[in-house]
């Protein structure tokens, strides 16, 4: 994680705890009722991919691009969320809510490909390798909480959900969207910082569904799964 990220983190996270006058909401129940935010995700992608020549009889030079395809490492990338729910003490200090979100998921995955083209000005096969590049677009989200509240100021909590995310390959000038359900989990908390605004800070890990790309006789395959640490704003609205 980049130095002036950890500064920025250890900088908001003292910020919360020191506010401890301020209130999330009212009436001394912070976290009850209505809520709107906005996350900003610090992300990374990473895919194990598979590459399936569907015509293996047939010369690769007459329907084939790729020959091959390596695993996709990490890059990290940034993206944000509008999200809104509900959420409710139910025994005492236990903290279940339920939330939507929509936005940018962030981040990308790497990997090299074989590739296969004509000799200029012959039928000779020239074998040569690509950057293909997996990019995580726009997302749909729906997340579940379970925790429990510390004090009127901090909430302390665990999550699980589902997302429904694009994903774009991008090589050699050829371009591929589709996207991909997954299940998600994590943990974060919530510290009141003035009347009715919280700090969310949240660790998010996905595992999303395998995404196929054929093209004439090609056939790709991509299993990725993501990471994203999202720090944001929420307005309570009780």
């Amino acid at each position: 994680m980049p130095h002036k990220l950890k500064i920025a983190l250890l900088g908001a996270t003292m910020l919360g705890f020191a506010s401890t006058s301020a209130q999330a909401g009212l009436d001394g129940n912070p976290f009850e009722g209505l809520y709107l935010g906005f996350n900003a995700n610090y992300s990374k992608v990473k895919s194990k991919n598979s590459y399936e020549d569907l015509e293996p009889g047939v010369d690769e030079l007459d329907n084939n691009f790729f020959t091959g395809i390596g695993n996709g490492a990490k890059n990290t990338g940034y993206g944000g969320s509008l999200y809104g729910g509900i959420g409710t003490n139910f025994w005492g200090p236990m903290y279940v809510s339920i939330e939507g979100a929509l936005g940018l998921a962030g981040g990308s995955s790497t990997a090299t490909v074989n590739t296969v083209t004509p000799a200029s000005g012959t039928t000779e096969a020239v074998h040569s390798t690509a950057n293909l590049k997996l990019k995580a677009g726009f997302a749909f989200d729906i997340n579940a909480r379970l925790g429990f509240t510390v004090s009127d100021q901090v909430l302390v909590y665990g999550l699980g959900g589902y997302t429904s995310t694009k994903f774009k390959a991008s090589v050699s000038g050829q371009d591929f969207s589709s996207s991909a359900g997954g299940y998600r989990y994590g943990a974060g908390f919530e510290v009141g910082i003035m009347e009715d605004i919280a700090l969310r800070i949240e660790y998010v890990r996905t595992a999303h569904s395998d995404i196929n790309w054929r093209t004439n006789a090609d056939s790709l395959t991509f299993d990725p799964s993501t990471e994203a640490l999202r720090i944001g704003l929420i307005l309570h609205m009780d």
